[in-house]
């Protein structure tokens, strides 16, 4: 095996980074974050707090496109 068929490319279009419409919401790209556990990132109350807001935001910036939050 030769280091040319290791990683052949693909035969179709990567369509990962493309948008796409759900509905009528439109989404830049195709990588969905799933809810998951923020121990500490809620107040005692179940409000949100600076942190959370913080972790989402990172989150877009790095590129997720769909983000399922659980609050």
């Amino acid at each position: 095996m030769n280091k040319d068929n290791i990683y052949p490319e693909p035969t179709h279009k990567w369509q990962l980074f493309e948008p796409i419409n759900i509905g009528k919401c439109g989404i830049k790209k195709r990588i969905a974050m799933a809810p998951m556990g923020l121990v500490g990132m809620v107040n005692p109350d179940g409000s949100i707090n600076r942190r959370i807001v913080d972790y989402y935001v990172e989150r877009a910036k790095g590129g997720v496109g769909l983000i399922i939050a659980r609050l």
